[in-house]
């Protein structure tokens, strides 16, 4: 339903306010709006700080009472700070260095306490994307019983493959968010599976064996975009990534870069991989494995 049809929700006009309400109703419906009614309301929330404050308390109330900030309440104990604007603590946080090179990139993921924040909010508020649906087809189309979750996070996808009987190989750096993953599937009595990304650069090809290679929302996170391919498993027949490619670099995403497709593309194809077709995510497939 578009939000042009129901006046009082229309997407707000440049020289208008905010409203709670309007907010909460976006959050709800913003994934089947159309593409022009959605620039509307992030035009709105990316440039006028009264709307972001909004937007930021709307997210924390959608997302509060869920299994994810309750756990990380847990985690953290006293230092849980409810309504935290972590998008804007790491979007200052990176603009306090001038992140030109894959170190000083790196050196950001690795020390930011920012990102168990906003990962969770953004996926328990409803914010993101739920992948759901389309995961359960991918696994029962293409017989996935493994998986690697590449830039896993704070584990919002992997953790839902775990519940759905798949053994999940999580992937990341060693940082405040990896810790806080470790911490969540020892309460689940999960037994961890969890390699960070330095160990698996020491390490011979093969480390990992699995059906399908996941990564998303991670891909636009990196200046090197083809160092994915060196943890692509040799046995994955299924390589799936989504991108939030269409931001620019600003405002509260400075750490969002272009994403060369043409390349990815390239590469993927030289590993014998083939583009499937799909309404969402990225999805490569390559057979005989």
């Amino acid at each position: 339903m578009s939000s042009s049809k129901n006046s009082q929700f229309a997407p707000p006009l440049p020289n208008q306010k905010c409203t709670y309400e309007q907010l909460e109703w976006y959050l709800r419906h913003k994934h089947d709006l159309p593409a022009s009614d959605r620039e509307k309301y992030k035009y709105l929330i990316d440039n006028f700080k009264e709307c972001w404050e909004i937007w930021n308390r709307v997210r924390w109330d959608a997302a509060m009472k869920s299994r994810g900030v309750l756990e990380l309440k847990k985690y953290l104990g006293n230092d849980f700070i409810p309504y935290f604007d972590s998008s804007w603590a790491l979007a200052n946080e990176w603009n306090n260095k001038k992140r030109t090179s894959k170190k000083l990139v790196e050196d950001f993921y690795q020390h930011t306490p920012h990102y168990m924040y906003n990962s969770t909010v953004f996926f328990e508020s409803g914010d993101r994307i739920n992948f759901h649906d389309h995961l359960l087809k991918l696994i029962d189309e293409y017989n996935i019983t493994s998986a690697v979750d590449y830039g896993c996070g704070v584990g919002n996808d992997g953790l839902m493959m775990v519940e759905k009987g798949i053994k999940v190989s999580f992937v990341d750096f060693l940082s405040p968010t990896l810790e806080f993953l470790k911490w969540r599937l020892q309460d689940r009595s999960i037994k961890p599976d969890l390699y960070s990304v330095h160990e698996l650069r020491q390490e011979k090809p093969g480390v990992i064996d699995a059906d399908m290679f996941w990564s998303i929302d991670v891909i636009e996170h990196m200046l090197d975009q083809t160092e994915i391919f060196k943890y692509i498993p040799t046995s994955t027949k299924l390589a799936v990534y989504y991108t939030d490619d269409d931001e620019e670099a600003g405002t509260r995403h400075p750490f969002h870069f272009k994403i060369n497709h043409k390349l990815l593309s390239k590469m993927f194809s030289d590993l014998g991989f083939r583009r499937i077709p799909n309404d969402l995510l990225v999805v490569w497939y390559r057979e005989n494995f």
